[in-house]
């Protein structure tokens, strides 16, 4: 893969991310609202549930919270690559959650496109920050 076509990819799926990872944040927080208004209830089958909710929320909370973070290091990687470090461990940390979500789509036998999409998407993420970060040394003596 070519420097220049990391950074377009870089740039086009940081933006995705953060746009997605707000997304994820509101769905996450809204889960964790709705668990905890059934587990207000004093059914104690709605405890079982609202509790799911609650550990369902955080998990989509956590994941939007690294896809914004991922996506605002993967846009600044593309604008200045010497800065490429912070995107590849974002990258890292995405891909394994991609990995984990597919595999409890898998498991559970639903939403396994979603899945599938959010992986090639890091995997995409993870290979263009990976060629900038095996250039990032030719990038750092340009800016010098």
């Amino acid at each position: 893969m070519s420097v220049n076509t990391s950074r377009t990819i870089l740039k086009v799926f940081g933006v995705i991310g953060i746009i997605i990872g707000i997304l994820a944040v509101i769905g996450g927080a809204a889960i964790c609202a709705g668990g905890g208004i059934l587990g207000s209830i004093i059914d104690p089958d709605s405890m079982l549930i609202a509790g799911l909710a609650l550990i369902a929320g955080i998990v989509i909370l956590v994941a939007g919270i690294i896809s914004i973070i991922e996506g605002a290091f993967s846009v600044r990687a593309a604008k200045n690559p010497a800065k490429v470090m912070p995107a590849f461990v974002f990258s890292v940390l995405g891909l394994i959650f991609a990995v984990i979500s597919l595999i409890f789509s898998l498991l559970g036998g639903t939403g396994v496109a979603t899945g599938v999409v959010s992986l090639i998407i890091n995997v995409l993420i993870f290979c263009a920050a990976n060629t900038l970060r095996k250039n990032r040394h030719s990038w750092s003596n340009q800016a010098a």
